[in-house]
């Protein structure tokens, strides 16, 4: 190989990584992800830590007032860290949340409810009551034993469509919780999971298409993820 064929070789491998270089530089400035998946932001380590940077920025700014700095939540707002997802924990999942929001308003939103069954005729006050040491009893929880088997066809009739057979949830469909796990948006006390049987729950996250730009969006999302892959 003679010396001009070597001279052009390398300056178009500086040309190359010069162009590289700008092309990164220029992310970097304008954080302009237009073309380019969330996955390939987020494989990608200069693209992510711009995201992570900027999309840190807009969660203080946005979201923390109710999900925390850190993004660990407190009743009734979820934990962002844990890994725990109501609706999927993808990228694209995380997404859909903050575009269209969970019983936001949006034609595009997330929606599920929890009734207030206290207002719902076929079941008592006792009835009620019952189901509660159901709940606790398959959270590995102390309960009245007698209670549980009592409620066990109040639970499939009535809440297994949601929450399935087994307590375990149909989360990405319903939203429904897995009522067997360790993590309670609402609280593990008897109290507790009898006002959410009771009085039903039904928070909003609200919908941020047409408040925030979709840059951010994306960035948000993949900050969302990031917390808990960190």
């Amino acid at each position: 190989m003679n010396k001009n064929m070597l001279f052009t070789y390398y300056l178009t491998g500086t040309l190359l990584l010069t162009m590289v270089h700008a092309t990164a530089g220029k992310a970097a400035d304008t954080a302009d992800f237009s073309g380019l998946t969330l996955v390939q932001i987020y494989n990608n380590e200069d693209l992510k830590k711009i995201a992570v940077d900027k999309g840190g920025a807009s969660f203080k700014q946005h979201c923390a007032e109710c999900h925390g700095v850190d993004g660990a939540g407190k009743t009734g707002v979820p934990d962002l860290t844990n890994g725990l997802w109501l609706w999927g924990g993808s990228l694209s999942d995380h997404e859909i949340t903050i575009r269209y929001g969970i019983r936001s308003g949006h034609a595009l939103q997330r929606f599920s409810e929890m009734p207030a069954y206290k207002d719902y005729d076929p079941l008592t006050a006792a009835q009620i009551d019952d189901l509660v040491e159901y709940v606790l009893n398959i959270s590995m929880q102390e309960a009245d034993q007698t209670a549980v088997l009592r409620a066990a066809n109040d639970f499939e009739n009535i809440c297994s469509e949601c929450h399935n057979y087994n307590g375990a949830g149909r989360m990405e469909y319903y939203g429904a919780p897995d009522l067997t796990d360790y993590y309670w948006l609402f609280g593990e006390t008897r109290e507790a999971i009898h006002k959410s049987i009771a009085d039903g729950q039904s928070g909003v996250s609200p919908a941020f298409e047409g408040k925030l730009d979709n840059e951010t969006i994306k960035m948000l999302a993949i900050y969302v993820h990031y917390l808990t892959h960190q």
